[in-house]
């Protein structure tokens, strides 16, 4: 069985809680503060154990939720996190294990698109096609939040993160099996 997402799902939100505390899911619902009317639609890319989906859910609980993530047992854990909220899966949160890129989105449907530690996954081409059918299937004043890591351009906190990405990734390749050991390059 090839590794994936799959390996390292149950214990996900522990890793990125002792290495990250709260600033992940920060940065995952900054772009809901931006927001200026209610979600209605929302299409959330590599949302894995569902953190960002249970916050769009509590805050605009008839928000209808497509979750695209191609771990299925990141999305089991997406389902147990949100029904240990709700009591149940609610009607409108909408799991589909795929490939994001394989994916078809309705065009001009969402008024939310969540990109949250996703695009670091894939190479320049692949997230310059996603961002691109990402932006087709927005409504117009629609938002697109986007988070992921970055190198910082000052020293010495750039050795510090450039050090911090080499081993992201190294960990990632070893449990995952994740072929990317980049930050893409967004245009």
């Amino acid at each position: 069985m090839p590794r994936s997402f799959d390996t390292i799902a149950s214990a996900y939100a522990f890793l990125e809680r002792i290495s990250f505390g709260p600033y992940l899911q920060r940065a995952r619902c900054y772009g809901l503060a931006q927001t200026e009317k209610p979600i209605q639609r929302a299409l959330l890319l590599g949302d894995g154990n569902g953190k960002l989906a249970l916050e769009i859910l509590k805050r605009y609980p008839k928000c209808r939720i497509v979750s695209i993530d191609l771990s299925s047992a990141m999305q089991d854990e997406a389902r147990r996190r949100v029904k240990a909220h709700f009591g149940e899966t609610p009607w409108n949160y909408h799991l589909t294990c795929a490939d994001a890129r394989k994916c078809a989105f309705s065009m001009d449907g969402f008024d939310f698109i969540g990109l949250h530690f996703f695009l670091d996954c894939f190479s320049d081409e692949d997230c310059d096609m996603l961002l691109e059918k990402c932006t087709l299937a927005l409504k117009p004043g629609g938002t697109l939040s986007f988070a992921d890591f970055n190198i910082p351009t000052k020293q010495p906190m750039r050795v510090f993160g450039w050090a911090l990405i080499k081993a992201l990734y190294f960990s990632f390749r070893l449990t995952t099996g994740l072929k990317t050991q980049r930050l893409p390059k967004l245009k």
